[in-house]
């Protein structure tokens, strides 16, 4: 049916994309001048407010044409069942989604109260996104939190957890060699050689890290500096990659625009032999009215 644009909230929060394509509006403008037909936009009624859920390409390129209503389909539902169902839409038909709008909506979703609570696949699954792109969204909202440079955080032999600082690590034995060397000199009749001040740390009340806590640390720091040194030695192949990628992505990018011109000198066809139809048909009428 015919809905007056007037009467069509868009102000709800109901535009999941990152902004309209300008260019798209005017291309639907003229369609819409030419007389062409376009699918209904989708609205939610509350009773009392009709809110636009998907369609504002065509709502504003009916709007630029100086049409006064737009061909609408009206679904029962409240301002947050539009807003549900503006996350997926787009998704098989219309102007696709790019991947800014993509990343967007998820992102929207996974910080709103009710979606954060959905799993990767049932947000995938439910507004038309790939599992792997939303976990990768996820994680990339999820607050990093790094221990601390000089702590690392540990389970001692009775069960408790303690921060063991491990700028220290070295220190506790250095001075059970110094004291070692000082027993000595003193049981061969010297003075004792001189003790180096105890560090002032504050000790956990346990017995502080094992000799295998220790070695659990040490082999942890190895690891991260041999996963570091294989980052620096992937730096090439992950460059190629990136402008492979970057590549690719440009040339969809034309594939897409492309294929936006045909669908646009498509509907302007059908515009014209709509009007021809039109003419024609006048001309039949004025023949038989003539005769």
């Amino acid at each position: 049916m015919k809905l007056d644009l007037d009467n069509i909230r868009i102000d709800g929060g109901t535009q999941s994309r990152v902004e309209l394509n300008q260019e798209t509006v005017a291309e639907y403008a003229q369609a819409f001048t030419a007389g062409a037909t376009f699918p209904p936009v989708v609205v939610f009624f509350d009773g009392v407010t009709y809110w636009l859920a998907d369609g504002f390409h065509r709502y504003f390129g009916a709007r630029d044409a100086g049409e006064s209503a737009i061909d609408a389909e009206i679904r029962t539902g409240t301002q947050r069942d539009a807003v549900l169902y503006s996350w997926g839409a787009n998704d098989k038909h219309g102007l696709p989604r790019s991947n800014a709008d993509k990343r967007h909506i998820v992102t929207v979703i996974l910080k709103d109260e009710q979606g954060r609570q959905w799993s990767d696949r049932d947000i995938a699954k439910r507004f038309g996104f790939s599992h792997p792109f939303v976990g990768n969204v996820r994680r990339s909202l999820e607050t990093v939190t790094s221990e601390k440079p000089a702590e690392r955080t540990y389970t001692t032999k009775h069960g408790t957890t303690a921060v063991m600082n491990t700028a220290n690590i070295g220190v506790q034995q250095h001075r059970e060699a110094a004291k070692a060397r000082h027993e000595a000199d003193i049981a061969r009749g010297g003075h004792g050689s001189v003790l180096p001040p105890a560090p002032a740390v504050v000790e956990p009340e346990d017995d502080g890290p094992s000799a295998e806590e220790l070695a659990a640390h040490a082999a942890a720091e190895a690891a991260d500096r041999e996963l570091v040194a294989k980052l620096l030695d992937s730096d090439e192949p992950l460059a190629a990659l990136a402008e492979e990628n970057k590549q690719l992505k440009a040339e969809i990018a034309q594939l897409k625009l492309a294929r936006d011109g045909f669908m646009n000198r498509c509907n302007e066809a059908i515009a014209l032999v709509k009007a021809r139809d039109r003419q024609i048909a006048k001309l039949e009428k004025r023949l038989k009215e003539t005769a």
